[in-house]
């Protein structure tokens, strides 16, 4: 949308990017998971969450290619935005919440 696709510059930067925030977000939820349940809870835990997230990529992966036939690559980051905008929203408002029990 923003580059032309076969970019040699843009389109490996995206992708980096990209992975970059995968990691940062697999990682961080990782700890925040771990560091608020009981060791006892936590391997089970931590082994659901693995698969439920391998079987959300799965299908995301799986319907990605349908939308991608159908609606090309805008369609792809309008249906990522769709998702994306709902959990950053709700993300910030956890943030809210916590900043404000920390500071009264």
């Amino acid at each position: 949308m923003f580059a032309p696709g076969d970019s040699m510059v843009l389109v490996p930067l995206a992708l980096g990017l990209l992975g970059l925030g995968w990691s940062a977000a697999l990682i961080g939820g990782s700890a925040l998971l771990t560091s608020s349940v009981d060791p006892a809870s936590r391997v089970a835990l931590q082994g659901a969450t693995d698969a439920a997230m391998n079987v959300a990529a799965a299908a995301s992966a799986a319907l990605s290619g349908v939308v991608l036939g159908v609606a090309g690559f805008a369609g792809v980051n309008v249906v990522a935005t769709l998702v994306l905008v709902p959990l950053v929203v709700a993300g910030l408002a956890v943030l809210r919440d916590a900043r404000r029990r920390v500071a009264s």
